[in-house]
């Protein structure tokens, strides 16, 4: 028998906005709570431990060898994660979490910025009859350094607040080179894809991340009655799962070894 050190994640990061405010996401957790519990259910002591790393409102699993890590933003889960496949001997990385996106880099409002341009086509800094890919990057930079809102609580009483996002890590994308030989599994979500669409975009995250199996799903399937969606693996294949249950025992069975053959 093989002992198993596994890691899955589960539920939506959290990204701040302010010192009360926050950007997250809908995820629940829920499928990660099912296939930690099938884990168990089907492996049981081939699983050596489980880190089950989580969202503020993720749902817990009910099960034993079982270590908990809440992170509430995509930095803290880079550092879990980080800590983990240095200190452990992970064999399995389910990453089901619901990662942001994007995080707030500035805040501020459209009077600033209006303020901020108006000054600068006033000082002869923005010409309109510069060139306009010069133009735009001009005012791109004009726009990203006007005066941010005082920190702590933006007041509830300013006009027209606009937050500038930029773009988190991927964290999916360092997995492989952490963890060579562990085999991990992928998530993709799409809204309102059609069936060509999700496997052709798990197929993609596959092989940019060199996942194991990617699980490719619908977020009104998702976020509605059910679960529904493909497993795909390295030659191509998918495998069609419907209901919570089938996903997780699918997964389940291959981190157990009846797909051990899916391992890069």
């Amino acid at each position: 028998m093989f002992y198993l050190k596994v890691i899955i994640t589960a539920g939506g990061t959290v990204e701040p906005i302010d010192e009360v405010r926050c950007i997250t996401n809908r995820s629940t957790g829920r499928l990660g709570r099912a296939i930690a519990e099938r884990l168990f259910e089907d492996g049981g002591e081939a699983v050596e431990w489980l880190y089950y790393v989580h969202g503020p409102s993720a749902s817990m699993p009910e099960t034993p060898r079982t270590t908990a890590l809440p992170v509430d933003t995509v930095g803290d889960l880079g550092e879990v994660l980080s800590s983990l496949l240095r200190e452990q001997e992970i064999g399995a990385i389910v990453h089901a979490m619901a990662v942001s996106d994007f995080r707030v880099a500035r805040t501020a409002t459209l009077g600033s910025m209006a303020s901020a341009l108006a000054l600068a086509f006033a000082s002869g800094d923005l010409a309109p009859g510069e060139d306009e890919g010069l133009l735009s990057a001009k005012i791109v930079r004009l726009l990203r350094s006007a005066p941010i809102l005082s920190s702590g609580k933006i007041a509830s009483d300013i006009e027209d607040p606009v937050l500038l996002l930029e773009r988190t890590p991927k964290l999916i994308a360092t997995l492989r080179e952490a963890a060579p030989r562990a085999i991990i599994v992928g998530f993709k979500l799409l809204c309102g894809a059609s069936e060509e669409e999700l496997v052709a975009a798990g197929l993609r995250l596959l092989e940019s991340a060199r996942c194991s199996l990617v699980f490719a799903n619908d977020a009104r399937a998702a976020f509605g009655s059910g679960y529904a969606g493909f497993l795909i693996d390295p030659a191509g294949r998918s495998e069609r799962l419907e209901g919570k249950d089938a996903i997780a025992g699918r997964i389940a069975a291959a981190l157990l070894g009846n797909g051990r053959e899916t391992r890069t």
